[in-house]
């Protein structure tokens, strides 16, 4: 009978002892719901770690390199393999890598030199293509000086010296001015302001004067005096000059 006394104490007893230190999903009391809680956010953070080791990068989510997963490159890099939206402002102390659109409706701060479509920038903004700079209806002021836009109405680049826009030209301080709308086969004038020049001009079709379109071209589109002129068959037009300081 004391045999199987003693047994039964060494088969016992340890497992006394393993629940002291080791958490399960069946123990009970205040205790026992921590430990399952911390274990919970061990596994989730395994998880996201394994989501990061995925895809090829490491899980640091104290990082400032790191993304919206807490992951990020050996060297501190954000990779991202599809399309990113930011809704707010966001600063970038390294590379950002995106495979997809980059959308930002706030303000973007990046590291000097940025390279788009090309190796590491050599100058702060380094483009392999072209830029396309879209028109804006903004006011020039002096929040915007140096700034430029594309009027789609001339066809030309425009600049802001912070008090109006003007036509871009070497040298000098340019600026663009409109004529009136011109009545039907009429002409429309463009005069530049005392202490400027006419250095080129054009003109834009404004309205139909009932006529087709084969019968409808420019009459005149030429200096004029120290401005420019135009003029349109079956149409009406309004003419601009290029202006820039003698």
């Amino acid at each position: 009978m004391k045999g199987l006394i003693v047994v039964a104490l060494m088969v016992t007893g340890p497992a006394f002892a393993q629940s002291k230190f080791f958490s399960t999903p069946n123990r009970g009391g205040a205790e026992g719901a921590k430990q399952n809680v911390m274990l919970s956010v061990l596994q989730n953070e395994q998880q996201r770690m394994n989501a990061c080791t995925a895809a090829g990068l490491i899980y640091a989510p104290t990082s400032v390199n790191a993304n919206t997963d807490g992951c990020t490159s050996a060297a501190g890099q954000r990779e991202f393999s599809g399309d990113v939206t930011v809704g707010g402002s966001s600063t970038v102390s390294g590379s950002l890598t995106v495979g997809g659109e980059l959308s930002v409706s706030g303000p973007v701060t990046l590291p000097t030199g940025v390279g788009i479509g090309s190796g590491p920038a050599t100058t702060a903004l380094d483009v392999a293509g072209a830029i396309r700079v879209a028109g804006e209806s903004e006011v020039c002021n002096a929040e915007r000086a140096g700034a430029i836009r594309y009027n789609a109405s001339i066809q030309s680049m425009e600049f802001c010296n912070g008090t109006a826009w003007g036509g871009m030209a070497g040298g000098g301080s340019v600026q663009i001015a409109t004529g009136a709308v011109s009545a039907c086969r009429s002409s429309s004038v463009a005069a530049c302001p005392a202490g400027t020049r006419v250095v080129s001009g054009g003109y834009v079709f404004q309205s139909s004067c009932g006529c087709d379109d084969v019968y409808r071209f420019a009459t005149q589109d030429r200096p004029y005096g120290n401005g420019w002129i135009a003029s349109i068959e079956c149409g009406t037009t309004i003419a601009y000059a290029l202006c820039a300081t003698q």
